[in-house]
């Protein structure tokens, strides 16, 4: 190493400073001694220290406090510390010194052969490890350079002064459809028709001083033979505009350009379908409010009518019928919101096993005689955390999918099993667990690798116009992902395609704790609520829902009247609906806060959650109800609230 290492030495006493240090000029060190704590704090602002050595008993500040100190700074964190003493010799003092950051502790009087050796090998390792940080730097700027390279999206191409091949970036091995081991090397005239460069090397009167040359279109030739369009610029590494010196090709390709008017109407079909796609999320997002007002007081009016009819009265059936219906219709917003990609997903403790088998009997029915489809699911009884209406709709999804790639019959495959393993989710801190697997796979037509590599792209279709959308597998993907799941594929050209699908497995103790805060007792509750709704019939099915269990409930239909309410009687909770015509909910609840500080609010909506997040709510930070939801829920819910808990139904946290 260049730089002379330097040790730090502190001692109260001038006579053991100086005994020290010439003890330790035999390692040829810089050796730097302060007096007292202070003094070695203050040098250590303007010296990078190998090794420090410590008294311990010292006035002010003792060895320990001064290690503390050292340490503390970002430079010292690994500083190796010897403490040295002839007071501090109990071995509590010991485990302190260690505690405080120390590497060895030496007891007055020492050998000093004991300590020249323990100091030689702490500037070894000082040595070594300022080796290891100068490599990572290297490394470090390399990694940094080849990342310039790589994020290019121009093709560069490094040749030699003999025209050789030398650096090919990622962009330009796919301009070429080469490896870089099939460039390095090699001739640059080999991408050239015919081997012939667009300039002459030796022709140095031609270029003149010039560093530069750009050839406004040529072709460069591609591994199969075929040729690519390009704009190419040639820059001379030299001073003297010579290729003896090194030159840098970089390539545009303007294919693109080429087929302009082709891509240009597809770019406008895309565009027309995305608009297309845009205004059904929009219509979905307004629909979803209303539609599921609607949902929240039929289901109320069916719990009311449930309790008042004996469970042998035949308007029972007709009861849970229509609640049936009333979840279908849930379930058909929640399907609306997921294709205009504002779905909201309820996860749930479910058996997937179940819903992969109850999947396949729905796709033997539609799906096709000429279809063969075939279940094998593992016996284990295993659970899992995800929201079931969107996971069947991912596996009818793949299940058609697999169909349309069958067009002449053949077998469609649902399996099961539990794998233990580390998911490629990107986190490489990613622990390894048990998941769940589900595997689907047919023995239709296959895929490319191509086409293999962007079926997750929203858009991307291989279908004729009018036959997909090109989103079904990239709204699975983003299901599975947001459930805390990993979806891949496989598939090989005329051989058939593998969906796999992997989901954690959750622990008993989480199922155990969900199922209890279920079974929670409603029970009965005193306070008044506070509902404020645009909507008065949803009003009134709340209030309804409320007062049997012991609640006062007053309504208001604007921030104006809640605040008159709120003046002649104390709320001990507001439940408003978060958009509303004249002031949204948050505006509602800011102002109320004013006068009741100690007021619970519980949010409820039956928007999208990206738009409830612009109005200021987020599912975890308050209280927020989805609608539609049953009076059981709401009742909950207010129950923990009550309690002084924070809930989030309906919305993931």
């Amino acid at each position: 190493m260049d730089e002379k290492q330097t040790i730090l030495i502190v001692d109260d006493q001038d006579a053991n400073l100086i005994a020290l240090e010439r003890l330790l000029d035999r390692c040829g060190a810089k050796v730097v001694r302060a007096s007292s704590g202070n003094e070695a704090l203050a040098i250590s602002l303007h010296h990078r220290f190998a090794l420090a050595i410590l008294d311990v008993q010292m006035p002010n500040m003792d060895g320990f406090e001064l290690a503390n100190l050292l340490t503390s700074r970002p430079e010292n964190e690994t500083l190796p510390i010897v403490f040295v003493s002839a007071v501090y010799t109990d071995p509590s003092h010991q485990y302190r010194g260690y505690g405080a950051g120390a590497v060895d502790f030496l007891i007055k009087p020492y050998a000093p052969e004991v300590l020249l050796a323990k100091v030689d090998f702490f500037l070894l390792l000082d040595r070594q490890r300022q080796l290891l940080l100068d490599r990572i730097a290297i490394e470090e700027s390399k990694t940094y350079l080849e990342g310039i390279l790589t994020a290019m999206t121009d093709a560069v191409i490094v040749c030699a002064g003999d025209l050789s091949i030398r650096t090919v970036n990622q962009a330009a091995q796919t301009l070429l459809g080469r490896d870089q081991s099939e460039l390095l090397g090699e001739p640059v005239d080999m991408i050239f028709p015919e081997k012939i460069l667009p300039f002459d090397p030796e022709d140095q009167t031609t270029r003149g001083n010039l560093s530069k040359i750009r050839f406004d279109e040529l072709e460069l030739v591609r591994s199969d033979g075929s040729g690519v369009p390009v704009i190419l610029n040639l820059s001379f590494m030299g001073t003297g505009g010579s290729a003896n010196d090194g030159f840098v090709l970089t390539a545009l390709d303007i294919t693109e350009q080429k087929k302009s008017e082709r891509e240009r109407a597809q770019l406008e079909d895309q565009l027309r379908h995305a608009q297309r796609l845009e205004s059904v999320g929009r219509l979905a997002g307004g629909v979803a409010h209303d539609f599921n007002n609607l949902l929240t007081v039929i289901f109320a009016c069916c719990e009311f009518m449930s309790e008042n009819l004996g469970a042998s009265d035949p308007l029972t059936t007709e009861v849970d019928d229509i609640l049936e219906a009333s979840s279908r219709g849930a379930d058909l917003v929640r399907q609306l919101l997921a294709f205009g990609h504002k779905q909201i997903l309820r996860p749930e403790i479910v058996e997937p096993n179940s819903i992969v088998d109850r999947t396949a009997k729905m796709l033997r029915r539609t799906i096709g005689e000429h279809i063969q489809i075939s279940t094998e699911l593992v016996e284990k009884e295993v659970l899992i955390s995800v929201d079931p209406v969107q996971l069947t709709q991912v596996l009818m999804n793949l299940g058609v999918n697999a169909r349309d790639a069958m067009r002449q019959g053949g077998e469609l495959r649902f399996s099961t099993s539990t794998e233990r393993q580390r998911l490629p989710t990107g986190n490489p801190s990613a622990s390894e667990c048990e998941y769940f697997r589900i595997e689907v796979s047919d023995t239709g037509c296959g895929m490319t690798p191509q086409v293999l590599e962007r079926i997750f792209e929203p858009f991307f279709s291989t279908k004729k116009p009018g036959e997909g959308t090109g989103l079904g597998l990239s709204v699975a993907h983003g299901i599975i992902a947001q459930s805390g799941g990993y979806i891949s594929a496989e598939s090989t050209s005329d051989e058939g395609s593998r969906f796999t699908i992997d989901f954690p497995l959750r622990l008993d103790g989480e199922i155990f704790e969900q199922a209890e805060t279920n079974k929670r007792d409603r029970g009965c509750q005193n306070g008044t609520v506070l509902v404020v709704d645009d909507d008065e019939t949803l009003q009134k099915v709340v209030a309804r829902s409320l007062r049997p269990r012991g609640y006062q409930v007053v309504q208001a239909n604007n921030l104006e009247d809640a605040l008159e309410l709120a003046r002649r009687s104390k709320i001990e909770v507001l439940l408003t609906d978060v958009v509303m015509p004249e002031q949204s909910g948050p505006e509602v609840a800011r102002a109320l806060l004013e006068e009741t500080p100690d007021m619970a609010v519980v949010f409820m909506s039956g928007h999208a959650h990206d738009l409830l997040g612009h109005h200021g709510v987020e599912a975890g930070q308050v209280s927020f109800i989805q609608k539609p939801f049953l009076p059981d829920t709401l009742l909950r819910l207010l129950a923990d609230v009550m309690n002084g808990e924070t809930k989030a139904v309906g919305l993931p946290a």
